[in-house]
C-alpha cells in the first residue's frame, strides 16, 4: 500500500501485476460517464499510452463507501526497474524530496516515481528508433485528443528505466 499526493491510496496485488486505486465520488462517477468511450477508445487504439482500466467498483462497509478502480500496473515487468517516472509536462511543482538535500538521489526511494524536474535535472535521455518515435507520437496526440473530447486535462505518462548490467542501484 502506498498514498499518493492526491490522497488517493494505492494497493498491489500480491504479484504487482494489478494496482487498486482509491477515487473519490466525482471521479467515480466521472468515469463511470465516460467509460463506454474509454473502451472504444481503447479497443480502437490498441498500442493507447492511457492508462488500461479494468474495474470500477463501490464497496460500502459499516456505513463506510469506499469507490476505486482496478488497472494494470505499468511498472510489473521481468526486468528490474531502476527509476520511474511520471511525467505531466509541466515543472511547476513536480521534483521529488528536497531539490537542495536529495540533489544527488543517493538515498532517493526508486519504489517511488520521481517527476519532470527529476527527470531534466538528471539528463535522461530516451533513445528510439524513429519509427517508434513516430508511433508513440501518433498514440500520445490519439489520447491527447481523447482526453480534450472528455474535458480532461490532468494526463501522467509513466516511464521506467532499466539498466543492464547496473547492480549499483536498489
Amino acid at each position: 500500500m502506498s498514498a499518493g499526493k492526491s490522497g488517493s491510496f494505492f494497493y498491489f496485488s500480491y504479484d504487482s501485476k494489478f494496482v487498486l486505486k482509491t477515487i473519490p465520488k466525482h471521479e467515480f462517477e466521472f468515469f463511470k460517464e465516460i467509460i463506454k468511450d474509454y473502451y472504444f477508445h481503447l479497443y480502437n487504439n490498441p498500442n493507447t499510452m492511457l492508462q488500461r482500466y479494468i474495474a470500477l467498483h463501490t464497496m460500502v462497509y459499516n456505513d463506510i463507501t469506499m469507490h476505486f478502480v482496478i488497472m494494470n500496473n505499468v511498472f510489473n515487468s521481468s526486468l528490474k526497474v531502476h527509476f520511474k517516472y511520471d511525467l505531466k509536462g509541466s515543472t511547476y511543482q513536480r521534483i521529488s524530496g528536497d531539490p537542495i538535500k536529495d540533489k544527488n538521489y543517493e538515498k532517493y526511494n526508486y519504489q517511488i516515481p520521481m517527476k519532470d524536474l527529476d527527470f531534466l535535472s538528471r539528463n535522461e535521455k530516451i533513445l528510439l528508433l524513429r519509427d517508434e518515435k513516430d508511433m508513440i507520437m501518433k498514440e500520445i496526440e490519439s489520447d491527447s485528443k481523447f482526453l480534450a473530447s472528455k474535458n480532461i486535462n490532468d494526463y501522467s505518462l509513466l516511464i521506467g528505466f532499466h539498466y543492464p548490467g547496473n547492480t549499483k542501484i536498489k
